[in-house]
């Protein structure tokens, strides 16, 4: 997963404390995580960059922009994208598979299954 640009892993959510919870949680397993609080932020970072990650997280719910409306305006995606949500709902997990999302996630998130997912969609 290393070799796909200046970090491994981008999350964006904007809980500040859910982010730093990840962060360092793959830490525990040498992966660089780069996280967003601000999902236009986050957005403008994917889009200028030409290889911005190995793969993508987003939350579902941030304010004015949900992790669908974050996913359709990405210019790219040539990395896997999860979506992670509060609410377990059977028709956020169908729309996110119909829009290309690799996997979505339920709060609190497993972070050994989403180890292990990662190591099935990044080489």
């Amino acid at each position: 997963m290393s070799g796909h640009g200046p970090v491994d892993l981008i999350y964006v959510d904007d809980e500040p404390l859910l982010c730093d919870l990840f962060a360092e949680h793959m830490l525990l397993d040498n992966l660089r995580v780069l996280t967003f609080t601000d999902p236009r932020t986050a957005l403008a970072h994917l889009n200028a960059s030409s290889r911005p990650c190995g793969a993508l997280f987003l939350d579902f719910q941030m304010g004015d922009m949900d992790g669908y409306a974050l996913f359709d305006a990405l210019e790219r995606r040539d990395y896997p994208v999860f979506l992670i949500s509060g609410h377990a709902d059977a028709q956020l997990v169908k729309t996110a598979a119909q829009k290309g999302f690799a996997k979505t996630y339920f709060k609190p998130v497993s972070y050994r299954e989403l180890l292990s997912d990662l190591k099935a969609f990044v080489p």
